[in-house]
């Protein structure tokens, strides 16, 4: 599956500024800006997605083809 476009680039972004390269994918950040190791409550996720219309009505468009990462 390739998935591109300004969601993958913020998610690449992401993965690269929290040195995630194995593990869950939400985690808690404290106020010091440290990253938690483990996985958010998804509750919390839940809550995040719905209080933000941009992700609650996101349309994603994907392609049979293999993900990759660059």
């Amino acid at each position: 599956m390739l998935v591109v476009g300004r969601p993958v680039d913020a998610l690449r972004a992401w993965l690269a500024y929290a040195k995630i390269d194995a593990g869950p994918l939400f985690r808690s950040i404290d106020k010091w800006c440290n990253i938690s190791a483990a996985a958010l409550d998804p509750q919390s996720v839940n809550m995040m997605i719905k209080s933000t219309p941009a992700l609650s009505t996101a349309r994603y468009t994907y392609f049979q083809q293999p993900l990759t990462f660059t």
